[in-house]
């Protein structure tokens, strides 16, 4: 019996490697879903009211160059604590009532997260060169105290000097500024968004 030749493929016919945008076009599509849930199922509720209790920052923003300088005369950018979460303040060196209550707040929650307060950095930008009271200071083991310069800072906080008073901001593990408390916040609030976030990111 005869065989019959075989019609070799043209160049048309012949199949092509995937190429890389197409591989990340999946990883994209399979990453959405996921993406989306998380954040309607943690900061939005049915009603439209977000779920999370400070400000959500939207879009966050980037970290910006700092040049800031720790008490010890190190350089300082929030690219360096990249993995862990920063409880930020911003105020003067003079620290007056409102300010050392933030510094109680921040040592407080950090404490308040158990296991995971590794992962919690607490951040005081200090935008003055004036001296800080070091008595204050050893009641905040841990504390990163910065000075940084205000030019570069209020317009990364989007806040002018006056309203720094009382307000927090929270840093995620990429450096970027995503979260905010007004000077009313209630401790418990913060310490529940908190304990939201390092629930859900791992980093």
């Amino acid at each position: 019996m005869a065989q019959k030749e075989l019609t070799p493929l043209s160049p048309q016919n012949s199949s092509k490697p995937p190429s890389l945008f197409a591989l990340w076009a999946v990883v994209v599509v399979c990453a959405a879903p996921i993406l989306a849930a998380f954040i309607v199922y943690f900061f939005f509720k049915p009603t439209g009211s977000t779920n999370n209790y400070g400000q959500l920052l939207m879009p966050q923003r980037p970290a910006v160059t700092l040049n800031g300088k720790t008490l010890e005369g190190q350089t300082f950018e929030f690219s360096q604590l990249s993995g862990k979460w920063s409880m930020v303040i911003a105020a003067g060196s003079s620290c007056d009532v409102v300010c050392q209550t933030q510094l109680y707040n921040m040592r407080q929650i950090r404490t308040s997260t158990g296991k995971n307060r590794d992962r919690v950095e607490r951040i005081w930008l200090v935008i003055d060169n004036a001296p800080i009271d070091i008595p204050l200071l050893k009641q905040h083991e841990g504390l990163t105290v910065v000075r940084v310069e205000p030019a570069r800072l209020l317009p990364w906080l989007a806040a002018r000097p006056e309203e720094l008073a009382g307000r927090m901001w929270f840093v995620d593990p990429r450096g970027n500024l995503m979260m905010q408390y007004s000077r009313q916040a209630d401790p418990k609030g913060i310490r529940q968004d908190l304990s939201k976030l390092l629930y859900v990111n791992k980093v």
